[in-house]
């Protein structure tokens, strides 16, 4: 499943009160992607590049999601990469953080009339991509060429200049392995989510 959470839709104004009633070019780029990769779409969160949500505002939203989808992984950017300046990247990555955390919590937001929740969900753990303290390294050789394709579906955002930095990367992560194109990850189990500083075992 892919969930997007901030998209174009108040980035141009022919978009603007016509919400439920057209798709942005980033909404149609993320399906044509997604297609692409065989997945399957999760939604739409509502929120608009830029926004002034809160973390925990989006959060919640994202619990919902996990809930309803069960997953056993949540995979989102990594907030703390130390040369991160993207708004969105940060508050999204730490709204994932939370609901990742949050989902399992059968009180929370609220009791269901007057009783814990039966929707609680506690995830395997959760992933960070564009990181800088990866603990895992993903052999993605065979499928490098079709994590391009889908990242060209992105066609308002897939300058020459960041594919060159994505396969840049990946080839950089390789080197020393036996892959030829690596994907690096910051993994943490649902024990590592919650206070302990354990080794991610290989």
């Amino acid at each position: 499943y892919e969930l997007t959470v901030t998209d174009d839709r108040y980035a141009e104004p022919q978009y603007i009160g016509r919400e439920n009633e057209v798709q942005t070019i980033r909404q149609k780029e993320a399906l044509n992607a997604q297609q692409k990769l065989g997945m399957r779409n999760a939604g739409f969160l509502g929120f608009a590049d830029k926004n002034d949500a809160t973390e925990r505002e989006i959060s919640l939203k994202i619990v919902d999601v996990i809930r309803r989808i069960k997953p056993d992984y949540v995979i989102t950017a990594d907030p703390n990469l130390a040369t991160e300046c993207h708004s969105d990247h940060i508050k999204v990555g730490n709204a994932v953080k939370y609901a990742a955390m949050d989902a399992l919590c059968d009180f929370y937001p609220e009791f269901i009339d007057g009783k814990t929740r039966d929707d609680a969900w506690r995830v395997k753990g959760v992933g960070f991509y564009y990181t800088d303290k990866p603990n895992t390294l993903i052999d993605i050789t065979e499928f490098e060429e079709l994590k391009m394709k889908s990242i060209r579906c992105h066609e308002s955002q897939a300058e020459p200049a960041l594919l060159a930095a994505i396969m840049l990367q990946q080839q950089m992560y390789a080197e020393g392995t036996q892959f030829k194109s690596a994907e690096p990850l910051r993994m943490l189990s649902n024990l590592q989510m919650h206070c302990f500083n354990l080794p991610v075992a290989k």
